[in-house]
This record gives structure tokens, sequence and C-alpha cells, in this order.
């Protein structure tokens, strides 16, 4: 295996994330930096928060995918599969003033709501 000289990971980093152009981009402007919250949150709520912006939360949606719920719609508005997105932006009941900017900034209103959870 060839070895690489001078490489420098961060950036090789930044050029494809500035080639890529994810649908959410403009809220992380450096993907070098630590995230809002990853100093001041207890790990609980790291991990939730980070779940969520990865859409990788543990939602009826995606359990029901691994066969692990019966069911992938939202318990508590049942007109749609319990997504994040359904969680952050629809559901009347779950939804975030601010949307996916309130989960990165993980501010006061995102702790409530992942203490309900």
């Amino acid at each position: 295996m060839q070895r690489l000289k001078n490489f420098k990971a961060k950036e090789e980093w930044r050029k494809k994330w500035e080639n890529n152009i994810p649908t959410d981009r403009s809220i992380i402007t450096n993907p070098t930096q630590p995230l809002p919250g990853f100093t001041t949150l207890k790990r609980k709520h790291w991990v939730i928060t980070n779940r969520i912006r990865t859409k990788h939360a543990k939602t009826a949606y995606l359990m029901h995918k691994w066969k692990l719920k019966g069911s992938p719609m939202c318990q508590q508005y049942d007109k749609a599969p319990e997504t994040t997105d359904a969680i952050v932006l629809i559901c009347p009941v779950t939804k975030l003033d601010g949307g996916y900017e309130t989960v990165h900034n993980a501010d006061e209103d995102l702790v409530a709501q992942e203490q309900q959870m």
C-alpha cells in the first residue's frame, strides 16, 4: 500500500464538504469545529441531538424498518410516519420552532423536548 505524503485530513475533508451539497448544508459552516452543545450538554442530550441532526434517531419509522416495532406511524400524530423530519418539522406535538436550526443550536427548547422523549 502506498503511503500518502503530506496528507492533510482537515483540508481533504473541507474540499469534500465544499463539493458536496447536502440539503441542510447551511446549518454547519465549518465541519472541523465542535458543534454547539458539544461541551455544555449532558451526554444523553448530546447523543439524542446528534441522532436527530444525522436523521438516525430511534424513531418508529426506523424501528419498524429494523423490524423492532410493529408500525412506523407516530403515536402522537397518526397522519405521518414518525421520522426525524416529522418530529422536528411536522408533528403538532413535537415540532420545534426553528426546525433543524433549533436542533443544531442545541438550545433550551430542544433539551426540554428531549426530556419528554
